[in-house]
């Protein structure tokens, strides 16, 4: 892909360089560069990428995106400037891939707990609904029958999306994806477009990283700022902090279960089945009235 197509409706501050250059893959880590590959140097909490950039072009980096151009520019070498390269990665990654989050159904599953449960568990009722369908999470990742050993609750961008266009050639129409609150703060979801959100709950664990508690619920909130309908419980199961945090989250329209576990698309304030998404595999399987919600399910999304 040429650098033309790559920031396409992307902003950029500068570009100094051949606009037509041709780059052959994405990198953020300088050990991993390749010959004419594009090298994002980002700043850490530890370590700063623009100390990497020389060192990328030695080893074949030809183009380069950085906050600050270095003092002396090389030959042959493109360079962009743009106002935050963290933020930037993901939309290069998802245009280096055609935009894969686009072409199917995404959704992401946040919380504290639960998440691997219910994006594992809507994998299955949508493969066994008869659904070409790709999972991300905690514990593999899966993508159809295809099954590869996951390192992080939400990979890095670039993984991410290289995933969900594999997924799209192999014909998946849903992809189920874990959504960590590292992932969000570290923009690894900076790009991506999910169709429907799941929140599962809001504890006081992962302080240690965001270190208030209104801090990780700023978190969860900014990751649902653009999701259209996101899968909630209701009120009457959470504490009064859980609560409030549902109020700021929440959104007009739900997808939600009555008390009696009849699944339905209705305005936020009708009752929650807690176990309608912890409900056991061969439960899903092997009763008739639950096959029957999960289509219900399916087609809610099927249509979002």
């Amino acid at each position: 892909m040429i650098i033309t197509e790559l920031v396409n409706r992307i902003p950029v501050v500068e570009i100094h360089g051949d606009e037509n250059r041709e780059v052959s893959e994405l990198v953020f880590d300088s050990r991993k560069v390749t010959e004419n590959s594009l090298y994002i140097a980002m700043r850490g909490t530890v370590v700063d990428g623009h100390s990497f950039i020389a060192s990328s072009i030695e080893k074949g980096a030809t183009t380069i995106v950085c906050e600050e151009f270095p003092e002396t520019l090389a030959e042959n070498v493109t360079y962009i400037k743009v106002k935050d390269s963290a933020k930037t990665l993901g939309h290069l990654a998802s245009n280096f891939y055609g935009n894969p989050s686009r072409k199917l159904k995404l959704i992401g599953v946040t919380g504290t707990n639960g998440k691997t449960s219910v994006s594992t568990l809507l994998f299955d009722v949508f493969k066994n609904l008869g659904y070409d369908s790709a999972l991300l999470s905690t514990v593999e990742i899966r993508i159809g029958e295809e099954i590869i050993p996951a390192t992080h609750t939400t990979p890095d961008v670039i993984t991410i999306n290289k995933i969900l266009a594999e997924a799209v050639e192999k014909g998946c129409e849903f992809a189920f994806m874990e959504v960590s609150s590292h992932g969000i703060a570290q923009n690894r979801i900076e790009g991506l477009h999910f169709k429907v959100a799941g929140f599962t709950n809001l504890t006081h664990d992962h302080l240690d990283y965001h270190k208030t508690f209104e801090e990780y619920l700023k978190t969860k909130k900014d990751s649902s700022m653009n999701l259209k309908i996101p899968l909630l419980p209701s009120p009457m199961w959470m504490t009064k902090t859980e609560t409030s945090c549902f109020r700021i989250l929440r959104q007009k329209e739900v997808l939600c279960f009555e008390n009696n576990g009849r699944l339905s698309r209705e305005i936020i304030g009708s009752g929650f089945q807690r176990n309608a998404v912890e409900f056991q595999r061969k439960r899903i399987l092997d009763d008739i009235n639950w096959k029957i919600q999960c289509i219900q399910l399916a087609a809610c999304i099927r249509n979002c």
